[in-house]
């Protein structure tokens, strides 16, 4: 099980990066859990010591290309806890929020 993590945390930075005002920034793993229909799994990252943000752009390409009507959303949670989510699929990997 412990190798399935590794794989994983090496599949999701090849295929999910963030940039942080148009810097890439590296992000922690902090882990992950089955959703409760089983049909999906959450992954939970974290950028910290930010000292402002402005904006935030997401490329999340996750199985995009073995499953044609795949689906990822991804939940933001910025300054002030403001909360927001972005899809991505086929053809749209990259998206970005304003602060």
């Amino acid at each position: 099980a412990a190798d399935a993590e590794v794989h994983m945390k090496k599949y999701i930075s090849e295929n999910f990066q963030l940039a942080v005002n148009g810097t890439p920034m590296k992000y922690q793993f902090l882990g992950k859990e089955a959703a409760e229909d089983l049909m999906g799994v959450w992954c939970y990252l974290e950028i910290t010591d930010l000292s402002s943000i402005s904006s935030l752009r997401v490329t999340n390409k996750l199985l995009l290309e073995i499953f044609e009507d795949q689906k990822n959303i991804t939940q933001i949670v910025g300054p002030n806890k403001r909360e927001g989510y972005l899809m991505f699929q086929k053809g749209q990997y990259t998206d970005e929020v304003q602060f």
